[in-house]
């Protein structure tokens, strides 16, 4: 039951995000999904992950999209193992 429930709390975070960011790219678009995750989260350390990162990027558009799988991730599994 847990995984099925982290699923759609992860597919909501990343749905949610992309709305966000919609019609951005790059290095942009990775700022406003940090900013989404900061803004409307309880994600714990938004800036640390973003920075830490940043360092290890391999392409600005592939940044953006493995921050957001990160940050949804953890907000996801912070969810639903805190509710159990």
């Amino acid at each position: 039951m847990k995984s099925s429930t982290f699923d759609t709390a992860y597919n909501r975070y990343i749905k949610n995000a992309r709305a966000h960011v919609k019609g951005t790219t790059g290095l942009k678009r990775a700022e406003l999904v940090a900013e989404y995750f900061k803004e409307h989260t309880a994600h714990p350390h938004v800036d640390f992950t973003y920075k830490m990162m940043m360092t290890n990027r391999t392409s600005d558009n592939a940044f953006a999209v493995e921050l957001m799988q990160s940050l949804a991730n953890l907000c996801a599994e912070n969810e639903v193992y805190n509710a159990a």
